[in-house]
């Protein structure tokens, strides 16, 4: 499991699994769960799999696609 509050602003944390973008500031926002979820279902990533991520934010989706490959 990896948890997505720790990743998001203090003031956004009790809404971390609501299926909206979250906003980070400086026009960036964290993906729904649900869009998060499906984008790394469709990458296809294996287990021993290598994943460049450009753009991470918050760092919540690198901590999943790290889990996952």
């Amino acid at each position: 499991d990896t948890p997505r509050e720790p990743h998001l602003p203090d003031g956004a944390r009790a809404a971390a699994y609501t299926d909206r973008a979250i906003p980070l500031g400086n026009g960036r926002a964290l993906n729904p769960p649900l869009t998060t979820a499906r984008l790394i279902a469709d990458a296809g990533i294996t287990p021993g799999q290598h994943v460049l991520l450009i753009g991470a934010a918050t760092g919540y989706c690198a901590a999943l696609l790290a889990a996952i490959g």
